[in-house]
């Protein structure tokens, strides 16, 4: 005799739609992945920048004190001035001669590093763009709405429940018992052979795959417990960043305000040496200060950009689409 099983309870296709959706899962955990990785190299690219920044800063600071560095030398031979105050200029000079090429060598280290994460040649990768402060204005709540409705790893745990529901319903409908239908011919020592047909299920016909149900789901009820610990998570997330960013802006807008008058003062305190009306110390002092302050703001907004691009991995998206410039 032969015999058929009927699939009546669509098992087939909840296995094929749990495996599909394990798969996207994957997919999405993979593009979250992605998504930090491009956040580190931006930050690395702007990190060149900063380099850059304060390179261009410390030149700044270099010519000048090898421009006043000569004018004293004029001021040396008429005997305004003493020699050690040429030498105390070269000294200082030197030091940030030296800062300048680490800073150089250090963005080139970067440069280095950034092409090999691209998997290019080193001279290949040539950063170029505005290291500028530009503000943003950021919506948290909105930002947060976006990143739970975007974000790549939190589609893929809702993609991993619906997963664990399909696998529930396979569970339960795996208990059933199939309709097997039946046919063939029968001989009988009585003679009365012929043909027989029938349908058959086994036994017992409920109470059937009850461990593989049980732990079904308690799977899903894990995998919903992740998925919103993931999203408590990503909330707290985006509004630390967003904290941080809004902070971030307000000392740069002091620095900003700040370093003008530092800017101003160190003018003042050039012209006055080269008048003979301020000491050595005193131009010193305030090329050191003027320095070391547009340095230090360089370094906050190096951090401004790197909250920013830490906010678009935490997000799913570019910032913009939650603030407003």
């Amino acid at each position: 005799s032969l015999s058929q099983a009927i699939g009546l309870w669509g098992v087939r296709g909840l296995r094929i739609e749990a495996a599909k959706r394990t798969v996207e899962a994957r997919r999405l955990f993979h593009e979250q992945d992605t998504a930090l990785a491009l956040a580190r190299m931006k930050q690395r690219y702007y990190r060149i920048l900063l380099l850059r920044e304060n390179a261009a800063t410390l030149g700044a600071i270099v010519s000048t004190f090898e421009d006043m560095e000569r004018k004293t030398a004029e001021r040396l031979k008429a005997g305004d001035v003493a020699e050690a105050e040429v030498m105390r200029l070269a000294s200082e000079r030197k030091k940030y001669a030296w800062a300048l090429a680490g800073v150089r060598a250090e963005a080139e280290r970067e440069q280095q590093h950034l092409a090999q994460a691209l998997g290019l040649q080193d001279d290949s990768v040539d950063p170029t763009g505005s290291f500028a402060y530009r503000p943003v204005r950021i919506d948290t709540m909105r930002l947060q709405q976006e990143g739970l409705a975007q974000r790549p790893d939190l589609r893929a745990r809702a993609e991993l429940v619906r997963a664990r529901e399909a696998a529930v319903s396979l569970a339960s409908r795996q208990g059933l018992p199939d309709l097997e239908i039946e046919a063939g011919y029968k001989r009988t020592a009585a003679g009365l052979d012929g043909y027989v047909a029938g349908l058959s299920v086994s036994l017992p016909i409920f109470d059937r795959n009850q461990a593989s149900r049980a732990a079904s789901r308690a799977e899903l009820h894990a995998e919903r417990y992740r998925s919103e610990l993931l999203k408590k998570s990503v909330r707290s997330e985006i509004a630390v960043i967003a904290d941080k960013i809004r902070y971030l802006m307000g000392r740069i807008e002091e620095m900003t305000a700040e370093g003008e008058r530092l800017r101003e003062i160190s003018h003042i305190s050039r012209l006055s040496y080269e008048e003979g009306e301020a000491g050595i110390m005193d131009l010193l002092d305030s090329a050191r200060s003027e320095g070391e302050f547009m340095i230090a703001r360089s370094g906050v907004v190096y951090e401004y950009y790197a909250a920013l691009f830490d906010l678009e991995a935490a997000t799913g998206d570019r910032p913009a689409q939650g603030a407003e410039e």
